[in-house]
């Protein structure tokens, strides 16, 4: 099961692909300009990863974290 932690929050993401390198190039070291579409060794289906590139979480990854925490602070209000 791929785990992440963030701001003490923990996240399980089922259904991801790759949860330790990136979809981008190698995956370990490529960021911003770097890491595109067209970057040689981008993955086909960047929704199967956690993150887009080194740093940065993937699409998919951040709708799984917004819902997440979109849900919490709802129920701080309720």
């Amino acid at each position: 099961m791929n785990k992440f932690s963030l701001c003490g929050m923990h996240y399980s993401f089922t259904g991801f692909f790759e949860a330790r390198k990136a979809c981008c190039g190698t995956g370990l070291l490529e960021t911003s300009v770097l890491c595109n579409q067209k970057s040689i060794g981008t993955c086909a289906n960047a929704s199967e990863y956690v993150f887009w590139d080194g740093f940065h979480p993937s699409d998919a990854a951040n709708k799984v974290l917004s819902d997440d925490l979109l849900a919490a602070g709802i129920s701080l209000i309720s």
